[in-house]
This record gives C-alpha cells, structure tokens and sequence, in this order.
C-alpha cells in the first residue's frame, strides 16, 4: 500500500470562517478545516494498493499528518 496527501487552502472568506476569538456559528463534527499558521487549510489522504487502484481516502484538517489518518 501507498500512502500520500496533499493540503488543500481557501481564502478564509471563501470558507466562511470566522475571525479568531470569534464566537457564533459551530462547525460540524465532520467539517474538515484546519486552522494553522498559514490560514486555513484541508488534507486530503490517498492511498493505493500494489496495482495503483485507489482506496478509500479520508480528509482531515490541513495541521493532520498521513500515519493517523491510516490507522484504521
């Protein structure tokens, strides 16, 4: 198996996300977007079996690293 991600960044206005310190709106628990110091940021984790066949991927926020993602 292959494992790889890419992070995927919106505008924070595009995202509608609310300004730190910010209260109001909640997120959904399944709501993928990340807050780092680069903004905000979504990853998106492949991976493939030995014949290059994609797999079931996840989406975590952008700050997660591919190991946990797969632990499953």
């Amino acid at each position: 198996m292959s494992v790889d991600s890419t992070v995927v960044r919106a505008h924070q206005h595009a995202a509608k996300a609310l300004k730190k310190g910010a209260t109001g709106r909640r997120k959904p628990a399944d709501h993928a977007l990340g807050r780092s110091r680069r903004g905000l940021s979504t990853k998106a984790h492949l991976a493939s079996d030995g014949r290059a066949r994609l797999l079931p991927f996840t989406v975590t926020t952008g700050q997660a690293g591919d190991a946990p993602a797969f632990e499953r």
